[in-house]
């Protein structure tokens, strides 16, 4: 969070001097304008925040255990020549 401070108060001062310089020429187009900047740049904040620890059991966390269970499945059917007998690791993957 300490980094998503530092941010928003950039950000702030940004649009801040933004819309100042902006008013005279966009006139009554500049809260438009800044409007749909502020959506862009507050849902990719909140997108880099999501996936800044894709490490452990949210929604949006990458499932790594069926990551490994693909990996174990796969390296055994390698080393023994074989296929292994349950179709786990074709499930183990992802359909997102």
């Amino acid at each position: 969070m300490g980094y998503d401070s530092i941010f928003y108060f950039i950000y702030l001062v940004y649009f801040v001097v933004t819309t100042l310089s902006w008013a005279i020429k966009l006139q009554w187009y500049t809260p438009i304008l800044m409007s749909l900047l502020h959506l862009v740049v507050r849902c990719i904040t909140e997108l880099g925040t999501c996936l800044e620890d894709p490490f452990g059991n949210d929604i949006t966390d990458l499932p790594l255990d069926k990551f490994c269970r693909a990996i174990e499945a796969q390296i055994a059917a390698v080393f023994t020549d074989t296929f292994p007998e349950s179709t786990e690791y074709v499930s183990a993957w992802p359909t997102r």
